[in-house]
């Protein structure tokens, strides 16, 4: 097990410690992700990447502390997070 810490804005694609993250899933030096917090990307080309690695097996488990997630069903959540974004920024 390793531990990242980010402390940077994600709303661009491609921040450093997401990428050395899902590099090592791509190696297959890890497969699960454990976080404090259920949104792993803030923006659609990382989201992608993410559920790109869950569709290709890689990534077989999602772990928060409030809750397990299903892989399955995460292609949904990225839309419903690329909504409110663009509410947000309507209403801002």
């Amino acid at each position: 097990m390793r531990e990242f810490v980010e402390s940077k804005t994600a709303e661009e694609p491609g921040w450093e410690i997401f990428n050395e993250i899902l590099a090592s899933i791509e190696k297959g030096e890890a497969e699960e992700i454990l976080a404090w917090y259920p949104r792993l990307a803030r923006n659609s080309i990382d989201g992608g990447r993410i559920i790109y690695l869950i569709d290709t097996g890689k990534i077989t488990v999602l772990k928060f502390p409030i809750f397990w997630f299903d892989p399955t069903l995460l292609p949904r959540t990225f839309p419903l997070r690329g909504m409110y974004l663009l509410h947000y920024r309507r209403n801002a």
